[in-house]
């Protein structure tokens, strides 16, 4: 990532320059930008309802039939890791 020399803006490469977004500073050679992306899957967890395997993540949200912090997350929906109760 580079920035501007004059104004301290972010620079990003248009053809063989880099150019500043803000005051259109220009400079020669381009800088190579490789973007990543980590996810972490720690949390998620399968969950078989129904013969069908749904893909859901571990959350934090209290049950209203139990009290249970600790729940499946399925979308937009959770499931009582306790009770099995299902709630939005």
């Amino acid at each position: 990532m580079k920035f501007c020399p004059k104004c301290g803006s972010y620079m990003k490469p248009k053809g063989e320059f880099m150019v500043c977004i803000k005051c259109g500073y220009k400079e020669k050679g381009v800088e190579k930008i490789i973007y990543t992306e980590k996810k972490n899957h720690d949390r998620d967890v399968t969950v078989v309802a129904d013969g069908k395997t749904v893909k859901g993540s571990i959350a934090l949200n209290l049950c209203p039939r139990c009290g249970n912090a600790v729940v499946i997350k399925i979308g937009k929906k959770y499931k009582c890791k306790s009770c099995g109760y299902i709630f939005s």
